[in-house]
């Protein structure tokens, strides 16, 4: 188990696929690694945020998990926005316990250990700040 967490305090964010974590194991000569996973979760050293996807929680870690970062892993493409970001910024004086985005992809709302994450969908057209404009698309 010590070696398992060495190689998972390598990872900044702490959030962790499926993948990862099952090659992870496999490289560690772990046998039957979704049961492994199984029995991480139960113990508590995994969180799961939805199907494939988990939050490592070392014991001996003081570090907080920025909820933006979660929201941003969650469903992607997506940037935080809306209520949240108004009130982020000091912009709403009203408390904002759901983290909203938004996204290309469908509306989508995701309720996990660490807070409800909700997704708005945009048009692609609306959503292209920062990125580069396609060949397609006029200038």
């Amino acid at each position: 188990m010590r070696e398992l967490e060495r190689v998972l305090d390598t990872y900044p964010s702490r959030i962790i696929e499926h993948a990862t974590l099952s090659s992870i194991l496999e490289n560690l000569a772990y046998k039957r690694i979704n049961d492994k996973i199984v029995q991480l979760k139960n113990k508590g050293i995994l969180t799961p945020l939805k199907s494939g996807l988990y939050v490592y929680n070392p014991l001996y870690n003081n570090t907080l998990l920025s909820k933006e970062i979660i929201a941003n892993i969650l469903l992607g493409p997506s940037y935080v926005s809306l209520d949240f970001a108004l009130w982020f910024h000091g912009l709403i004086p009203e408390s904002v316990y759901e983290i909203t985005s938004i996204t290309t992809k469908r509306s989508k709302s995701f309720e996990t250990h660490y807070g409800v994450f909700s997704y708005v969908q945009i048009k692609k057209e609306l959503f292209n700040i920062g990125m580069p404009k396609s060949a397609n698309q006029k200038k």
